[in-house]
């Protein structure tokens, strides 16, 4: 009981709290679609694109490895509650390749570097397939090539065979206390929150980790977010490569999207740097933050 209350104070906590940001360099808001999204600019050198959620990339990455670039963080669709979630016109990855490719034209980014992670991994992976001339470098973090049965059989079976004991008996204790009962009541946004916090064992290296500083501040427009996932996707679907040079950053202990899953698929970038972060899970850029600002920095100047 003591554990359980802790857990919901830090959730009250968190949902309560505000975030502030370093001073920026420019921000405003710019019309994609008809649908309003809001950026932020911050630094100076390479232009640098995080297609993320905007409040989680600030916190997430460090300041030394923003410091190094120019970058630039803005909203998607599904950061705007207003917007409706069209079942005729849904938003898929293909609509997420085209959202990328309007924020470039309203944000006048002839060649930049595209940052995505998880879900949004493929999607900037896919972007990269699409329009290879916009790109100067992609870094994808914590993603997979497919969104499919497979893919998530895969997920299972790798948490089956390799997380510990102890990490699953974390995560049993995780759903016994934030239970499917109590998301219920919450509102879709703090439902999205606290069912990424259980999952910690699964998304994290220290299977205790409560993720919910990166998570708040930021709205979700639940609708628009689960069309993402809502229907099969496949990066190599045909036999075209990815011609710009890509850094794939994976996690040892991330069992959302294990690295397995991309064996069979590396022949299929003209430039590709794979590694593989051993003390890390879901997010390789904040479990092992210096040894990826190292690594990707360095591989961003060399290329």
């Amino acid at each position: 009981m003591k554990t359980k209350l802790i857990i919901l104070v830090m959730l009250v906590v968190c949902f309560s709290c505000g975030y502030q940001s370093k001073k920026v360099s420019s921000s405003g808001i710019i019309n994609v679609n008809g649908v309003e999204l809001s950026y932020v600019t911050e630094g100076t050198g390479q232009p640098c694109l995080f297609y993320a959620i905007p409040q989680y990339s600030q916190k997430s990455f460090s300041n030394n490895f923003k410091s190094q670039f120019q970058c630039t963080f803005v909203d998607s669709k599904f950061n705007n509650i207003t917007a409706v979630a069209d079942t005729l016109s849904p938003f898929t990855i293909d609509a997420a390749v085209e959202e990328i490719e309007a924020i470039r034209k309203a944000l006048n980014m002839p060649k930049f570097i595209l940052i995505g992670h998880s879900i949004l991994g493929i999607i900037v992976l896919d972007y990269a397939k699409q329009y290879p001339q916009n790109i100067s470098h992609v870094i994808a973090i914590g993603t997979m090539p497919e969104i499919s049965k497979d893919q998530n059989k895969l997920a299972a079976d790798y948490w089956n065979n390799d997380a510990s004991a102890e990490r699953k008996e974390i995560y049993s204790n995780n759903l016994k206390i934030i239970k499917k009962d109590s998301l219920a009541k919450l509102s879709p946004s703090n439902r999205f929150i606290a069912s990424i916090i259980r999952q910690a064992p699964r998304r994290w290296y220290d299977s205790t980790y409560n993720e919910s500083h990166l998570l708040v501040g930021q709205n979700y427009n639940m609708p628009i977010l689960n069309q993402l996932s809502a229907q099969d996707f496949f990066l190599f679907s045909d036999s075209v490569k990815i011609k710009p040079p890509v850094f794939l950053a994976m996690g040892k202990y991330d069992f959302a999207c294990p690295y397995p899953a991309w064996e069979k698929y590396l022949g299929m970038f003209d430039d590709i740097t794979f590694q593989l972060f051993n003390y890390s899970g879901h997010n390789p850029h904040t479990e092992e933050a210096a040894k990826f600002d190292s690594l990707v920095i360095d591989w961003i100047e060399k290329k």
